[in-house]
């Protein structure tokens, strides 16, 4: 079973950005991202900073023909997408902002906490088994039935 998610690195609110993607080793990227911004090389500069990113992402496995991709936009793993953005020197994953000094400063057990975020919506439950579609039924309910 694949281990997806992706790291969407943009200039600014406007840009489009540029997708890092990890196939087998997505669980490793709030890790990696907070090595790789540790480092405060050019935080305000987002090509640099993606390859910046990427190196850390792939350290140990360049030159392969797989795991890694990159490209302008989220295709696969789209529930696991932490974005950077330089301008404002924020990352945000879900509802969830952090500054990139805050970024930094989170403890080991916080990094690995994040893909833990609650994703309980209809879009991040993808149909892949038959327990995400049981869900799926189940949260769409939730989200159809009128408040009290």
């Amino acid at each position: 079973m694949s281990d997806k998610g992706n790291i969407l690195v943009k200039s600014n609110d406007e840009d489009s950005g540029v997708c890092l993607y990890a196939h087998w080793s997505g669980s490793e990227l709030p890790a990696d991202l907070q090595e790789a911004l540790a480092k405060q090389w050019r935080w305000g500069d987002a090509s640099y900073l993606t390859r910046i990113i990427f190196d850390v992402m792939t350290e140990g496995q360049h030159g392969g023909e797989r795991s890694f991709g990159i490209s302008s936009r989220v295709y696969e793993g789209e529930w696991r997408v932490l974005e950077v953005n330089c301008a404002k020197k924020i990352i945000i994953y879900m509802d969830k902002k952090w500054s990139f000094k805050q970024y930094i400063a989170l403890s080991p057990i916080e990094i690995e906490a994040i893909w833990n975020i609650p994703q309980l919506t209809p879009r991040a439950l993808d149909a892949a088994n038959p327990l995400e579609e049981m869900l799926r039924g189940e949260v769409d309910s939730i989200f159809k039935s009128p408040r009290r």
